[in-house]
């Protein structure tokens, strides 16, 4: 047991991202920082969304309320970045129906 020694380490050094926020290289992983980050803005661009809709029948800026929603969302889902486009389309569609 005295004798033993470790083998050299004969591996490059791995470079490390400065920033904890990106996906790994491997396809579909995340870092569990990524993870959290989904996580919080799932939560509180949902969380705007849902006022915003709640807020439709009432008098007041729900559809803006709506709209803020599905910016923060199109931050990390390609799915609300879509639905923001097609939104942000009608928008100017009744803007210029206006004139």
């Amino acid at each position: 047991m005295g004798d033993q020694t470790l083998p050299e380490e004969t591996a490059d050094p791995v470079e490390v991202d400065a920033d904890p926020v990106d996906n790994d290289p491997e396809v579909g992983t995340l870092t569990p920082m990524r993870a959290v980050r989904k996580v919080a803005i799932g939560v509180i661009g949902g969380t705007v969304t849902a006022a915003g809709i709640a807020l439709m029948p009432l008098p007041g800026p729900g559809t803006p309320i709506v709209l803020a929603g599905l910016a923060i969302l199109a931050t990390e889902f390609e799915v609300a970045r879509r639905a923001l486009d097609a939104g942000k389309r009608k928008a100017k569609e009744l803007l210029e129906r206006r004139k």
